[in-house]
């Protein structure tokens, strides 16, 4: 199942009931009652199933939280803020909700307009600032890439803990020889997954049992041909390692564990090398608090033989100007951007719009931000 297809419909579900509870309000307003009651079943169904896909989406996820940027302080408070009322104004509203739906199917009209008063504003509030949350997470504060001697780095997509980060795999105390115990595979820019092999040797005299296979994301699948080893036998484990979306270097890691007592779990490393297609040079474009509003340019380069067109380009922000001009047609653009003013801290980015075939290079973002930083003078 493709998880990346819940928040966006969450966030659809939440947007469609705070339309329907928009217009039940205008309709009991205007005296249509029937209109009223359609509206709100409506927004009463399509709340119930944000629910239940909200539910599904955390249970699929098995308790990994996508977190909100670090490097965007002053968003990110105002994002918690939005998260925290939001989550406990939903809490406190579910029983509200179903009392007030009682009262209305019971005809007590006295009581349900008295609760409706409270009801339906923290209602529409909650549908509306789940829509907000969707885009302040997964639309207008992306993560940025870090950036070192001016080239840009991909993303690092391990998620992997701290613990594991120092660990080298682990086959001290195992029932079991693996071999590689490091999977390491270059993919071509638009494959769209990958799959690593690992062959378990059982060397001892009595069977082993291989009672669990897991991975550390969800874009990983992995099984095994069998689960029973017997002595001198193999077992041959395989990956298949979701890559459509990523690119530069990606490390996942697979776990083994087997009914031997006293063993460890064993940890198999997958590693993945996507070659960039696209360079923006830099990645985030940056001007101090009190500077002058000086225009500040991106480099859009193509590194692949076959050339990709920069179609348009658009700033999140109306207040910085982004310019377009074509360096060589098809393998180098500029982007210069330029704010009104710096007097207050923003953060923005440039969505660049590519015709290349390859779906995960036709939406590309640069980025850019208003700091907090004193103005170095030499």
């Amino acid at each position: 199942m493709n998880l990346e297809l819940f928040p966006p419909l969450n966030a659809t579900l939440n947007g469609l009931s705070a339309i329907l509870l928009a217009a039940g309000y205008l309709a009991i307003r205007s005296g249509h009652r029937r209109a009223h009651a359609g509206f709100m079943i409506s927004a009463l169904v399509s709340s119930a199933a944000f629910l239940a896909c909200y539910l599904t989406y955390h249970a699929l996820k098995e308790g990994h939280v996508t977190k909100f940027p670090a490097e965007y302080p002053v968003a990110r408070i105002v994002y918690l803020t939005i998260l925290i009322s939001h989550t406990l104004l939903a809490v406190v509203n579910l029983p509200m909700v179903i009392t007030t739906v009682v009262f209305a199917a019971r005809r007590k009209f006295d009581k349900h307009r008295r609760l409706a008063r409270w009801t339906l504003p923290i209602w529409f509030y909650i549908s509306v600032t789940g829509v907000i949350i969707y885009f302040m997470l997964y639309q207008w504060f992306l993560p940025t890439p870090k950036e070192a001697s001016g080239e840009r780095i991909e993303i690092r997509t391990a998620e992997v803990s701290a613990s594991e980060a120092t660990a080298g795999p682990v086959t001290s105390g195992s029932p079991l020889v693996f071999e590689p115990e490091v999977f390491s595979h270059e993919a071509e820019a638009g494959d769209k997954e990958m799959t690593a092999t690992f062959v378990a040797r059982n060397p001892n005299a009595t069977p082993v049992h291989i009672t669990k296979l897991d991975s550390s994301c969800s874009c990983v699948s992995v099984d095994a041909d069998t689960r029973e080893i017997p002595p001198g036998g193999t077992a041959t484990i395989t990956a298949v390692f979701d890559i459509e979306k990523l690119s530069g270097e990606a490390e996942k890691s697979v776990y083994v564990s087997t009914d031997v007592p006293g063993s460890r779990e064993n940890r198999l490393v997958v590693k993945v090398t996507i070659p960039a297609v696209v360079s923006i040079e830099p990645l985030t474009v940056k001007w101090s608090i009190g500077e002058a509003p000086e225009s500040r340019e991106i480099r859009f380069k193509v590194l692949r033989e076959k050339p990709i067109h920069v179609t348009g380009i658009s700033s999140s922000r109306d207040s910085v100007s982004a310019k377009l001009d074509t360096i060589a047609d098809g393998r180098e653009y500029r982007i210069t951007l330029k704010p009104e003013s710096t007097a207050d801290t923003m953060l923005g980015f440039v969505r660049i719009v590519t015709d290349c075939e390859l779906e995960q290079y036709q939406r590309e973002l640069a980025y850019f931000a208003i700091q907090n930083e004193p103005v170095q003078v030499n």
